[in-house]
């Protein structure tokens, strides 16, 4: 059995069971190629690797493993996938002829019978469907990525609680106090929020549920733009986009503090609580690079979505800051709030649909 490359804590793993390192598929004409992708950290992966060691008994069967996890790997696994036109949705992966093995349970299921076949019949290595040119490394969509970001800036939640912080604070006299504690309460919603796609986007890579998620994560955020309509006609009513009650009470407690401690701790309380209100175009952001994006991409875009999300934030703190009126801004988003909603809903439906039509 060979190994094209792995992380270390796999290597270890591996070792036990005689893989040898190389760089690329060395294997004779006559010899049964099989390609099989795991992630490190998933048990069923090594469940899979110690099982198939046993029909590695002859020097007619090559088997290559890879980490997805690895960039490169990855865009392996997208290009076998795409040469035989099939989703990804479980792992390990394995690929072995004119077919993809997902699952554990698959794998083991019908394995046996399709290296038999290939024994005795032989098969084609998967690596010479591949066409190099006709294969992109990233898909990300970005003008629909910073579109998302942008009208997920100026939702009412985002926006009203940080406007109630400021109108409390301009009425202690204090603009440098003003500034702090702004400033810490932004920093905080950035990195909850940039942390939080972090972690959602590296467990669907580890689990290997792109596709399962990419689609719910559209299904939500056409429910939320149905939602966000419905807002415009009838704001407030029935079910809504808001922070829940319970949780505006504890807002406002720690708006009242006007510490920095209390703004972090504030930054962090709303990050979580406001999903109901921003969590929907966030998922379908996080599904669509889960899909497309390698891990360093993956990071990139996220720190790129969040300062796009923060900025309007920013800007109204400086506002307030050099002479506005916090309440005046309040005002206006009350005034314009269904409006707001009815632009964000368009956005949110249009971006879910084009997901689940496979535009996106």
């Amino acid at each position: 059995m060979h190994l094209k490359k792995t992380n270390l804590l796999l290597i270890i793993f591996l070792s036990t069971i005689l893989l040898e390192s190389c760089s690329c598929p060395l294997h004779g004409e006559n010899q049964t190629v099989i390609h099989i992708f795991v992630s490190y950290g998933c048990e069923s992966c090594i469940r899979t690797l110690n099982w198939i060691q046993k029909y590695n008994n002859s020097n007619s069967i090559v088997i290559y493993v890879y980490d997805i996890y690895d960039d490169e790997d990855l865009q392996l696994l997208k290009k076998l996938a795409s040469a035989l036109n099939v989703s990804l949705n479980d792992i390990p992966i394995l690929f072995i002829n004119m077919t993809c093995l997902q699952g554990e349970s698959e794998i083991k299921r019908e394995f046996p019978n399709l290296l038999e076949k290939c024994i005795s019949g032989g098969c084609i290595d998967p690596l010479t469907l591949i066409r190099e040119d006709n294969v992109e490394k990233s898909s990300v969509n970005l003008p629909i990525l910073l579109v998302a970001a942008a009208s997920d800036s100026i939702n009412p939640c985002a926006l009203s609680v940080l406007l109630f912080l400021l109108m409390y604070i301009s009425t202690l006299g204090s603009g440098r106090r003003l500034l702090k504690v702004g400033l810490a309460y932004i920093l905080m919603v950035y990195i909850t929020y940039l942390l939080a796609g972090i972690g959602i986007f590296t467990t669907v890579r580890t689990i290997g549920f792109a596709n399962l998620f990419h689609t719910a994560s559209a299904v939500i955020l056409v429910l939320v733009g149905v939602l966000s309509l419905k807002d415009f006609f009838y704001y407030g009513k029935w079910l809504s986009l808001h922070i829940p009650k319970g949780t505006q009470d504890i807002i406002s407690t720690f708006v009242k503090a006007a510490t920095l401690p209390s703004a972090i701790i504030l930054g962090f309380i709303v990050s979580l609580f406001e999903l109901p209100c921003t969590g929907g175009v966030y998922l379908a952001v996080l599904a669509m690079l889960s899909k497309s994006a390698t891990m360093l991409e993956g990071v990139a875009y996220l720190m790129l979505y969040n300062i796009i999300f923060v900025l309007p934030l920013l800007l109204l703190l400086l506002l307030v800051y050099y002479g506005s009126s916090a309440e005046r801004f309040e005002e206006w988003r009350d005034r314009h709030k269904a409006s707001i909603r009815l632009l964000e809903g368009l956005i949110f439906l249009s971006i879910g649909v084009l997901m689940l039509m496979g535009y996106v």
